[in-house]
């Protein structure tokens, strides 16, 4: 049995009597038993100090009684908190600053949920890489003087940035150059919920296309159009919000 223990650990009882029994009774010191000759396990839960008690029964119906005194002293853990600002970054600038609000601890460890080395900061500030998005899980692992830990963890998200562009001028001419007019999507948007409409001057939809890869040749029915002034218009959700963007422009083909 360990004299001083942190707060709700497991203690491991072991019955070291030289004579057989029959019937072994524990007594925690806090109003409960257990049963068991061979090595028992139990958590308190509260803190203080206990008298333990070992009854034991014979086979010969002999009782006999061993008390040791404050045999158990629970300490109390810290508590372990922190805010993160912001919650959900972008991969332009995926840096989280941490405010420790634990209380009851002299030391930490931070684990940010990406393989880098833990930190022993009290409020670090952490950058995760700008090559990925998703979920991180942030676990912090306080402890107060006498080493007992109490551990928090919450989750922060990085999310790509929403970046596209769009050409003002294409040339189907053949020459293997700017044959073709599309946006241009980087990141940030759901490809799977994507539209291009293109109008000539009378308003006529003369291409349309639901996959952001595949873009104006600048045909019409099968028959090159006209040089000109063409107008675009694209809609797209967010790729994180399901927010929808709506877009329009011109663009010149020149051949």
């Amino acid at each position: 049995i360990s004299e001083i223990d942190c707060e709700n650990s497991l203690i491991t009882l072991v019955n070291t009597s030289p004579n057989e029994s029959i019937n072994c009774m524990w007594d925690m010191g806090d109003g409960n038993v257990l049963f068991g000759c061979d090595e028992v396990v139990y958590s308190y839960g509260q803190t203080g100090c206990f008298d333990i008690s070992l009854t034991l029964t014979s086979t010969n119906n002999c009782v006999s009684t061993s008390t040791a005194s404050d045999a158990i002293c629970l300490q109390s853990s810290p508590i372990a908190d922190f805010t993160v600002d912001p919650i959900v970054a972008t991969t332009q600038d995926p840096t989280f600053e941490f405010t420790n609000e634990s209380s009851g601890a002299v030391s930490y460890e931070w684990d940010f949920g990406d393989f880098s080395p833990y930190s022993d900061e009290v409020h670090p500030t952490h950058t995760y890489s700008s090559e990925r998005d998703g979920f991180y899980d942030i676990r912090l692992v306080a402890f107060n003087s006498n080493g007992c830990p109490d551990t928090v963890i919450r989750r922060v998200e990085v999310r790509e940035d929403l970046i596209f562009w769009v050409p003002n001028a294409f040339t189907p001419d053949k020459d293997q150059f700017n044959e073709v007019f599309k946006p241009v999507f980087t990141s940030g948007f759901d490809p799977f919920n994507y539209n291009l409409l293109i109008f000539n001057r009378w308003g006529e939809v003369v291409f349309e296309s639901n996959n952001a890869q595949v873009g104006w040749d600048g045909t019409y029915g099968g028959n090159i159009v006209k040089d000109g002034v063409y107008v675009w218009k694209i809609q797209f959700k967010d790729k994180y919000t399901d927010e929808k963007h709506v877009h329009t422009g011109h663009v010149t083909l020149i051949r």
